[in-house]
Order: C-alpha cells, then sequence, then structure tokens
C-alpha cells in the first residue's frame, strides 16, 4: 500500500472514531469509515467509481455547509473555532463541518488521481 494511502486511511479512521460522542454521529461516523476504505484500497475503495461517487458526495457536502462556513467569516461578534457549542452561534459547527468537508474532499480527490491498489 502507498504510505499517503496509509496516511490517510489511519487519519480518517481516527476521525471516524472521534466522531462517535457527536450529536450527528451517523453521518460524520459513515462518512470518515467510507473514506478510509476508499483510502486504503481495499474492498470497494479499489472500484474508481465509487471513489468518484465519494468526491461528489463530499462537493455536495461542501455547497451544503458553505452558508454557515461564511457566515462564520463575517460574524463581527467575534466568536471563533474553538468555543463552545451555544444554540445563538450554528455557524460555529457549520464551519467547522464545513472544514472535515474540506479534509474529505480533498483527500478523495488525491485518492482519486492514483491507480488502483492490486
Amino acid at each position: 500500500m502507498k504510505p499517503i494511502r496509509i496516511v490517510f486511511t489511519v487519519i480518517f479512521a481516527l476521525f471516524a472514531w472521534f466522531q462517535l460522542n457527536d450529536p450527528d454521529w451517523i453521518y460524520w461516523t459513515a462518512l470518515y469509515v467510507v473514506l478510509a476504505v476508499v483510502a486504503s484500497g481495499t474492498g470497494f475503495g479499489k472500484d474508481p467509481k465509487i471513489a468518484f461517487t465519494t468526491l461528489l458526495f463530499c462537493v455536495a457536502g461542501l455547497l451544503r455547509y458553505l452558508p454557515g462556513f461564511i457566515q462564520f467569516l463575517t460574524n463581527k461578534d467575534g466568536i471563533g473555532f474553538a468555543e463552545g457549542m451555544q444554540n445563538d452561534y450554528p455557524y460555529i459547527e457549520e464551519a467547522r463541518e464545513f472544514g472535515g468537508m474540506v479534509l474529505s474532499t480533498l483527500m478523495t480527490w488525491v485518492i482519486t488521481r492514483q491507480k488502483p491498489v492490486d
């Protein structure tokens, strides 16, 4: 297995583990497990169509969380990423999720550019 695939597999497996205590854990854990499998090149990760479909899913996620990220960038209240979750500032979580989707999209794009593992 190529070193970059090993790194991405470990990173996204850890991301899946860390999501288990999140309120929307099912969505994010499933996404990160699929990304770990695609990155490893095992199972359905060998199929470039699956990797490309995963890439499209990630791009759709980027579009879903983009408004919250823009709201975070343009907020005037001085709230940052490190702030705790508050009902008054839902865009903090959406900005964090946008960041997760950026990482997922970039990793999937890198993996789809490589030859499948034999």
